[in-house]
């Protein structure tokens, strides 16, 4: 069976959901935000699987603290702020 490869953000919330990040989590984390990402994506993956408090612990422990932001036009919604 073939595997196809899953999506920024599908990598970064199996990462980011995890209970404590090895040093090569945090690397692989760090890697996939060197990318250009879909935070809206992110948080809706994050509230279905019910771990947007544990996504913004990880994205904090490891020091992120760039806008995560979706322009929607007239208004601009802040997520894990």
């Amino acid at each position: 069976m073939k595997r196809e490869k899953l999506a920024v953000e599908q990598e970064l919330i199996i990462l980011l959901g995890r209970y404590t990040l090895s040093e090569r989590d945090e690397t692989a984390v760090v890697e996939l935000l060197e990318n250009q990402i879909n935070w809206y994506l992110v948080l809706q993956y994050a509230i279905k699987n019910k771990i947007v408090g544990l996504v913004y612990f990880n994205l904090k422990k490891i020091g992120y603290n760039h806008n995560m932001s979706l322009d929607t036009g007239q208004n601009k919604m802040h997520y894990f702020r």
